[in-house]
């Protein structure tokens, strides 16, 4: 496999507003399928068609380069396979939005060299806020710092880096969050979707969507809706995103902060890498994890581990029950949703 890696060059330059006196660091801005706004607003990356904005430019710096690196992609899927990895702070934080830009899956990845991406953010009122253009280094990563009076403001906002030679894209999100903000924590493969072979199937057949464990969407919106904020954290690979997001999206999830791992991670090198995600939660953000839902043993030590007490750690499957947690009897979530989170107390979120 061709890595990836996060060193990036920065190219960042002032932004500027185009599409209307809007202020999308105040503002309410869509939250795409399953979000908390009723807005529809957003690109359907990574091909969105005609874009609801003008791009600096619409060609390619070298074009001979990306056509070959685009011909030596490979079924079951040789298109683009871009991705922002999405920020996570407090409000006084330097806000930096990473990405990369990259061609193919699996053995098959590559990176687009040396090209522009430009930043964009919809808003509450129907239109596009410019936030940057930057260029992408060897290896497909780009970084954007944001100004101080581009910084958003607390919440949840949606964020698309489009590729402006082809128009391409990819969805991420800037989460903002005080210290001590409550949040609820879950795996994906085999808790939210009913095994780990799915993400396997998406990957092989193109157009398959992975089956969701019945009542996994709304219970994630329940909890949305008394206040809690979600983060996933899963062992995909971080060029899986796209593939996640897009999954998360479809099936009407809220819009979340989603963690992916460098690389593959399985058994021991998974509840390594889950640890680091959730003590740098708590550590680094200072985030309250208020409940953790998981199927497997690595799930349940990283969260544990991090100091997540054993009540508030919910498992389903195989592995339902294990080392002390609470296990959900059956297939889905729809009695967990009657006797755990319908009369669970609403989030008290600190300002």
């Amino acid at each position: 496999m061709r890595r990836v890696y996060a060193i990036a060059i920065v190219f960042a330059v002032a932004a500027a507003c185009r599409g209307g006196g809007t202020d999308p660091f105040t503002a309410p801005v869509a939250s795409g399928v399953g979000g908390t706004d009723d807005i529809a607003l957003g690109l359907d990356c990574p091909n969105p068609g005609e874009l609801p904005f003008e791009l600096d430019d619409n060609e390619f710096l070298d074009p001979e380069r990306v056509a070959t690196l685009q011909a030596a992609q490979t079924a079951p899927d040789p298109g683009p396979n871009h991705l922002i990895l999405d920020f996570l702070g407090n409000p006084d934080d330097t806000q930096i939005i990473r990405g990369i830009a990259t061609y193919g899956v699996g053995i098959n990845i590559a990176g687009l060299r040396e090209e522009y991406v430009s930043i964009w953010a919809p808003t509450a009122e129907d239109t596009w806020v410019f936030l940057g253009r930057t260029q992408t280094d060897n290896d497909g990563n780009f970084e954007l710092t944001l100004g101080d009076e581009q910084k958003f403001a607390a919440g949840e906002w949606p964020v698309y880096a489009v590729v402006e030679g082809d128009a391409t894209c990819a969805k991420g999100g800037v989460f903002v969050y005080p210290e001590g903000t409550q949040i609820i924590v879950s795996d994906i493969d085999e808790t939210m979707t009913t095994a780990d072979e799915e993400a396997f199937e998406e990957m092989a057949t193109p157009g398959y969507v992975a089956a969701i464990r019945p009542g996994a969407s709304e219970m994630m919106n329940l909890y949305a809706d008394k206040g809690y904020k979600i983060i996933f954290v899963t062992a995909r690979p971080y060029h899986l995103r796209m593939l996640t997001r897009r999954w998360l999206d479809l099936k009407g999830f809220p819009f979340t902060r989603v963690e992916t791992a460098s690389t593959f991670v399985l058994g021991e090198s998974a509840r390594t890498y889950k640890l680091a995600a959730l003590q740098g939660y708590i550590d680094d953000v200072g985030l309250d994890v208020v409940r953790a839902y998981g199927n497997a043993d690595s799930d349940f030590l990283a969260y544990t581990g991090a100091g997540v007490p054993e009540d508030r750690a919910f498992s389903i499957g195989e592995e339902s029950g294990f080392a002390g947690t609470t296990g959900i009897a059956g297939e889905g979530y729809e009695e967990h949703i009657q006797t755990h989170v319908q009369n669970f107390p609403d989030a008290s979120q600190a300002n």
